[in-house]
């Protein structure tokens, strides 16, 4: 019995931490979201899982950053969460928290017989607080598994705030609305089998780069996310 205690002791411990990181980064969510931070791979019919992921932007050379700071441009840092259920083998469902606002998601795999990679279209539709606005986006990816290895990558759209337009007294509720793309690609490396000890714990870790498009100065967003958090199971 002691040792059960211990075992809940610490999934109440592991929970109460990854809300504690959700609430962190919830002030960092001022950006525009140039990427998806999953892979093709599905959750699975009837499990869950969630990541939280940072997105930092670099100028591509030195030009390129005194540019912009001489138009008093300062690029968006992206960060957010995202927690999803796996509805089939082949489709998922989820809610996320991110760009002044809460959404939800999807993702629907194909796995075409005789191609070597898999296919996927995600989905979101986020509503911005701050402008009273919904903001749709959808992501097509390409990807490839090699047991706990995905890699990925593919383009997204989103129509929102001009993000071009992000100079310095220029608030988040003026800033026109417009299409933006950006390309991105990227890793996962996962542990093997189900969640061990602690399904909340986290299991996988996530690479990406993303290139906005249609910007002015040339920016690369590096990307880091942590996945897993399993512990949610569903009857289904």
């Amino acid at each position: 019995m002691k040792k059960g205690l211990e075992v809940s002791s610490r999934r109440s411990m592991a929970r109460n931490l990854w809300c504690v990181i959700l609430f962190a980064l919830l002030p960092l969510l001022q950006g525009c979201f140039f990427g998806t931070f999953q892979s093709t791979r599905t959750v699975g019919r009837g499990k869950t899982s969630g990541t939280v992921f940072l997105n930092l932007p670099t100028y591509v050379s030195e030009k390129d950053r005194k540019s912009a700071k001489s138009d008093d441009y300062t690029p968006p840092l992206t960060a957010g969460a995202l927690y999803q259920v796996g509805v089939s083998d082949n489709a998922d469902f989820g809610v996320q928290v991110i760009q002044y606002g809460v959404g939800v998601n999807g993702k629907v795999r194909f796995a075409l017989r005789g191609m070597p990679v898999d296919f996927a279209v995600a989905p979101s539709v986020t509503y911005l607080v701050g402008r009273a606005q919904l903001s749709p986006m959808v992501a097509g990816m390409v990807g490839k598994t090699w047991g706990d290895l995905d890699i990925y990558g593919g383009i997204n759209g989103a129509y929102g705030p001009d993000w071009r337009d992000r100079r310095k007294g220029v608030s988040f509720s003026d800033l026109p609305t417009r299409v933006t793309w950006a390309l991105f690609a990227g890793t996962k490396v996962s542990t093997s089998g189900e969640a061990q000890l602690n399904p909340w714990f986290p299991k996988s870790l996530v690479f990406e780069l993303g290139v906005p498009l249609d910007i002015k100065y040339n920016l690369i967003y590096f990307g880091v996310g942590v996945g897993g958090f399993s512990g949610l199971k569903l009857p289904f």
